[in-house]
């Protein structure tokens, strides 16, 4: 019995030694029978690392896809919608305006209709025959420049009227009258200077109206100190326009450009600005800025109001500022439109005062469309001559004094008619022709309701002492 256990147990060892051999054998033949060649091993391994890449890039791609507004905000790019630059040559300011970009969507178009890229130039003067390295040779040192006419090159000269008037002489003059004129001539001459443009300096207006010929705002301190004022509106060529009307405490100018002028396939399709109404508008809400903030040519962005401030005060007068989350520290050009292509505000600086930050902001139009319309009418502006803050408990805590409600008056204008009837920087305005005074914004409307020449009732209260003392004085309301 245990013989024959033994015999199965040898058996069976030596049956699972033999299987063990050929399953090692099989595991080793197999091995090398189904390696893959190398060629195929190297393709196979591309494709795998190309099929790695391509879902990395469908990645990436949808990654930039969904985020790509706080990327570009991230990297100070704004939201870039489109961009359309207007190049003026270097010698002439007149050719057609070369184009560039995409095709604008169909708000930006209508907002581009009330655009006006405005060119102002700057001279430097010279005596003719004196030395110039810039002097151009030949027939071009020669060309005239005449009034009214866009196209001036860098070396231009400017003929008295006495020289034209020689120009204009006939052969059929008698002789007395041929040397009158000779002596004229000789005269101008002496007088000819050469005007030489030392800079050209670019900037953005916005069309405010249009019913007889083209008005445009733009800040005043862009254009006060040009020689030349160039327009160019609807991509058309640049024409002259002239400095029609300014606020210069407000910081605010209007130019004309006469319609006769302008091309009339370019004037059928101006279009004059609405401003938008700040009250209507809140956070979050779509907002568009157009303008040429690097003097390059004309930027299109898109982003939303990241807020509306409490205002400011200027010399009887409030205004607000617009903010919005667009990065743009440092653009001192253009305006800000609704979603509407309603004018929200405009990139300027009000007495000094900027809406600074890292983000594109400016001055709420409606709060300075009135100033706008009386430059372009030619109607009188009312003021007094005063900047004032509401009182607040902040102001009462700051100070520690119990101060009335009203507007405390922060500055008084030199020369006034606030000035000179009295009114005082302390001064705490409760009311204006018996309305109710919180706030500089309250004196405008007062001021807006009265005729010019009239008197406006002012009632205040000073500090005497440890106590304020009410008085009523009467201004001279002035007209500019």
């Amino acid at each position: 019995m245990n013989s024959n256990s033994e015999k199965d147990k040898d058996y069976m060892n030596k049956k699972s030694e033999a299987n063990g051999e050929h399953e090692e054998y099989t595991f080793v033949r197999e091995t090398i029978k189904e390696k893959p060649p190398v060629i195929l091993r190297a393709l196979i391994k591309i494709s795998q690392i190309l099929g790695m890449g391509i879902v990395f890039g469908i990645g990436v791609c949808f990654v930039l896809y969904v985020f790509d507004k706080d990327i570009r905000d991230f990297f100070g790019s704004g939201d870039k919608e489109s961009v359309t630059t207007h190049a003026v040559p270097d010698e002439t300011i007149g050719g057609e305006k070369e184009t560039t970009g995409e095709s604008l969507a169909n708000i930006e178009e209508f907002i581009d209709s009330m655009l006006a890229d405005v060119a102002v130039v700057f001279y430097e003067k010279e005596a003719t025959g004196g030395s110039n390295e810039n002097t151009m040779s030949g027939s071009e040192t020669t060309a005239i420049y005449e009034e009214g006419t866009a196209a001036i090159s860098d070396n231009k000269e400017m003929q008295t009227a006495a020289g034209n008037k020689a120009t204009a002489g006939n052969s059929t003059q008698t002789q007395d009258e041929t040397s009158t004129l000779q002596e004229e001539t000789d005269a101008s001459q002496n007088e000819t200077e050469k005007r030489i443009i030392k800079e050209k300096k670019y900037f953005t207006g916005i069309v405010v109206d249009n019913k007889t010929n083209v008005y445009i705002c733009i800040s005043y301190d862009k254009v006060k100190s040009g020689d030349d004022i160039y327009v160019s509106l609807g991509k058309g060529e640049y024409i002259t326009a002239r400095l029609y009307g300014q606020d210069i405490i407000n910081n605010i100018a209007v130019l004309e450009v006469k319609s006769e002028d302008i091309d009339s396939t370019v004037l059928e399709n101006i279009t004059a600005a609405l401003a938008a109404e700040a009250d209507n508008m809140g956070n979050g809400d779509e907002l568009i800025y157009a303008g040429n903030p690097y003097g390059t040519g004309r930027l299109f962005y898109s982003g939303t109001l990241a807020g509306i401030d409490d205002g400011y005060s200027s010399y009887d007068m409030f205004y607000r500022g617009i903010i919005t989350d667009m990065n743009g520290s440092g653009v001192s050009d253009g305006f800000l439109f609704n979603a509407s292509g309603n004018l929200a505000a405009m990139i300027s600086t009000i007495d000094g005062r900027e809406i600074s930050g890292n983000n594109i902001a400016g001055i709420c139009m409606e709060d300075v469309m009135h100033i706008v319309k009386a430059i372009v009418y030619k109607s009188t502006i009312n003021h007094i001559g005063i900047k004032g803050e509401p009182v607040t408990d902040d102001m009462r805590e700051l100070t520690g004094e119990n101060m009335p409600d009203g507007m405390y008056v922060t500055d008084v204008l030199r020369d006034s008619t606030a000035y000179k009837s009295g009114i005082m920087t302390g001064d705490i305005i409760t009311s204006a022709d018996a309305g109710k005074v919180e706030s500089i914004r309250d004196i405008q409307s007062a001021l807006n309701i009265v005729k010019s020449d009239s008197m406006v009732t002012i009632v205040l209260k000073r500090k005497i002492g440890t106590g304020y003392n009410e008085f009523t004085i009467k201004v001279p309301v002035e007209a500019y």
